[in-house]
This record gives structure tokens, C-alpha cells and sequence, in this order.
């Protein structure tokens, strides 16, 4: 895989799986295989399941951010950070060297408990930044929570967690970075036409340098089938706290059908944000071939 992020990353991935009884064993490792500074990191993990339980050990998504958000070709949806923009409304986190235990208490209910501990820096729950600019020497411990729940036409889903820097060289530094999360999801099926609403909110605070963050939003809008094609709309809103305080709101409308073999998706969004002033709308068509 070739992966542009300001250089270029080149990594081999292999993975497999066992089946032993009610047991499925499956791994995966991932090894920078390019020359040069390269940004992405040796990574592996290991999952057990038997379909009741599930244990994740490794660098693994052990924890879900619960956005449940559509949005059309345009872009008009928002998201939680700049530098993080594949993360989305939720909960802030995304995958991270711990141990995660999932359990199906029934076919309507189950819930995940995940720890977090690692060496690497600015890595907070796979997502945040320290905020005292801890050096190498500071490491990361965290506990988060998920539980998804099936209720009539609704299907709800929560994660909460926390995580903290610590000294480990012995030396008793007083750097510290506190963070904590919270997201959550909430779909309806209601046939044809499908509500949605995303949300998120996450903040985190230097205890030497005072240094604050915090974020909060939301996205809500549906999907409605039409026969085989379909439409989807779109609202959403983040504020951004810091040094300052910025939010950003955007809106989106599309359309989805077939043209023989293509799938054919209009759209039309509109994005604006508070600090820099910028407002832009945009029209978007967009054709896609499987084969």
C-alpha cells in the first residue's frame, strides 16, 4: 500500500485466520517497507472470537466514535478536526496499542471495555495530542467503554473514555495531558426512510501549561429510498475551543441511482466557519464502475 500523507508511505501487510472448535483466531502485521522518513508505524493485532465474545489485543480499533452520519458526493459534512478529518462527530477516538473485551449479552445488546497502554507520543485514545508537549520519556494509559443497543426501529449506540500521560522514566515529571471522550449514535429504520443523528464530545487539558481543547458537535438528516435509488440530507455543527473559539456548520442534499453497469450520485453542499470567515458551496457529480 502507497499512502501520501506529506511523504510517501509504503507498507506490506499480511494477515490469516484459524478456526479452532467455536474459536476464530485472526491476525494481521504491517511493516514500513520504503526508504526515507516515513510517518506510518510497524503495527500488529490479534482477535479471538467466538461470536459471543470478542478479545482484541494489539494496535486495533478497539473502541467505536458511534457516528452513524450519511452524507452525499458534496462536500458539505463537517468533522471534529482538521488534522483528524477522517474521524468524524463521535466519540474522539480511533485505534490504539491496548486490549479490548466485546461481549453479545443478546441479540439486541452488547458491550466492548478497552484499556490503552503505550509508549507513543501524542496518542491519546489513537486520537488526541498531548498537551504539554510531554517528550519521549512520557507514556499513556486509558480505559474506555462502548455499548450498542437495539430498541424497537432504534439502534443506539454510546462511548465514553478517558486517558492521561504519565513520566516513565522514574524522573516524577509534572507534565500531564488529560482527555476524555464521549459519543453517540442514534439510527431509525423506519422502512423507506431512515433519521439519523451523530454526537460528539471530547476535551483535553495540559496540567503544567494550562493548555485546553475541546470540541462538541452534532449531524443529523436521513436517507430515504426511492425504489433503487435514493436521497439523503444532511446538517451538522461543530465548535472548536482552544486559544479560540471557532464553529463550523454544514449542509448537504443528494441523490443516488444507477445508470447501467455506474452508480450516478448528485449532490449539492454548502460549508461555513466562524474564525477564518471561509463559506463555499459545492456541486458534485460523481460516477462510479464496478466490475
Amino acid at each position: 500500500v502507497a499512502d501520501w500523507d506529506g511523504n510517501m508511505d509504503e507498507t506490506i501487510t499480511v494477515s490469516g485466520s484459524k478456526k479452532a472448535g467455536k474459536w476464530t483466531g485472526s491476525a494481521n502485521v504491517s511493516y514500513n517497507i520504503g526508504a526515507g522518513a516515513q510517518s506510518g508505524e510497524d503495527t500488529g493485532a490479534v482477535t479471538v472470537t467466538d461470536g459471543t465474545m470478542t478479545i482484541k489485543l494489539g494496535d486495533a480499533g478497539h473502541l467505536s466514535g458511534q457516528n452513524v452520519s450519511s452524507s452525499s458526493v458534496a462536500g458539505g459534512s463537517i468533522s471534529m478536526d482538521g488534522a483528524d478529518d477522517d474521524l468524524g462527530i463521535g466519540a474522539f477516538v480511533d485505534g490504539f496499542h491496548g486490549v479490548s473485551v466485546g461481549y453479545k449479552m443478546s441479540d439486541t445488546m452488547s458491550i466492548t471495555v478497552a484499556y490503552q497502554t503505550t509508549a507513543d507520543q501524542n496518542d491519546l485514545l489513537g486520537a488526541q495530542e498531548f498537551m504539554d508537549n510531554e517528550t519521549s520519556d512520557y507514556g499513556t494509559s486509558g480505559f474506555g467503554a462502548g455499548l450498542s443497543l437495539a430498541a424497537g426501529p432504534a439502534t443506539i449506540g454510546a462511548t465514553f473514555g478517558s486517558a492521561s500521560t504519565a513520566d516513565n522514566s522514574g524522573a516524577g515529571g509534572s507534565k500531564k495531558t488529560d482527555h476524555t471522550v464521549l459519543g453517540l449514535g442514534v439510527k431509525l429504520d423506519l422502512g423507506d426512510m431512515k433519521p439519523f443523528i451523530s454526537f460528539g464530545s471530547n476535551s483535553s487539558k495540559g496540567a503544567e501549561s494550562g493548555a485546553e481543547a475541546t470540541n462538541g458537535g452534532f449531524e443529523v438528516g436521513l436517507t430515504m429510498a426511492m425504489g433503487s435509488d435514493s436521497i439523503v440530507a444532511y446538517f451538522g455543527s461543530v465548535t472548536e475551543g482552544g486559544a479560540e473559539t471557532t464553529s463550523t456548520t454544514g449542509l448537504e442534499v443528494g441523490y443516488n441511482t444507477t445508470v447501467g453497469p455506474s452508480s450516478l450520485g448528485i449532490g449539492y453542499g454548502s460549508k461555513s466557519n466562524s474564525d477564518s470567515g471561509m463559506a463555499y458551496s459545492d456541486i458534485c457529480v460523481e460516477m462510479k464502475l464496478s466490475f
